[in-house]
């Protein structure tokens, strides 16, 4: 199976107008979700108790970390706490209160890796797309197909739909949103959007 990507100029920080060598990333073609995994698996084991099976999972991966300890699940990696706090010279210059848990590390173990690695790498045909590429009336004309059998939208549907890259969907994405075709709901990474009254053309 083929693992596509294309090619991205590295940033440049420190804004120098440079040509900046460039580097593969994997095009993104959309997101696997728990139905996918099911086919995946050629599993006999119904959606709604897989479901309460990694809910109960998660429940207690997050009792673990919240008890300071790094959780390993065999076969897959690691799992620990990251945190966020504004930087200081001294030790009491912050207090717990203004220290928050900014996410989750995932390092994978070396096996898990490794079995990623027997795709075939390809370049993709159409590699990553400015929202130049894909203009606004495109853009509709996708999202309107899109709706037609999806309730709401995430951002790697949206790349996946445009092949527009992440960091400009999500530009593209704040302004379908400004001129009112798109509204955005939850936060983080629960950011999903959904449709509005208004016409998609």
């Amino acid at each position: 199976m083929p693992i596509y990507y294309d090619l991205v100029n590295r940033p440049d920080p420190e804004n120098t107008g440079n040509p900046q060598p460039l580097y593969p990333r994997v095009v993104c073609k959309g997101t696997a979700k728990l139905g996918d995994l099911l086919v995946d698996m050629s599993s006999k084991v119904d959606e709604a108790t897989l479901v309460r099976v990694l809910t109960a999972l998660r429940s207690a991966v997050c009792t673990e970390l919240m008890r300071s300890r790094r959780v390993h699940i065999e076969g897959w990696g690691s799992f620990s706490l990251r945190l966020e706090g504004r930087p200081v010279d001294e030790p009491e210059d912050i207090h717990a209160q203004s220290i928050s848990v900014a996410g989750i590390n995932f390092q994978p173990e070396k096996a898990f890796v490794k079995a990623c690695r027997q795709g075939d790498i390809v370049r993709d045909s159409e590699g990553f797309r400015t929202s130049a590429d894909c203009p606004l009336s495109e853009q509709l004309a996708l999202l309107a197909s899109y709706f037609v059998s999806h309730a709401e939208l995430t951002t790697n549907e949206f790349v996946r739909l445009t092949g527009i890259r992440p960091t400009k969907a999500r530009v593209a994405l704040a302004e379908l949103v400004e001129r009112g075709y798109l509204a955005r709901m939850g936060r983080l990474s629960a950011t999903h959007y959904v449709r509005t009254d208004m016409p998609l053309e």
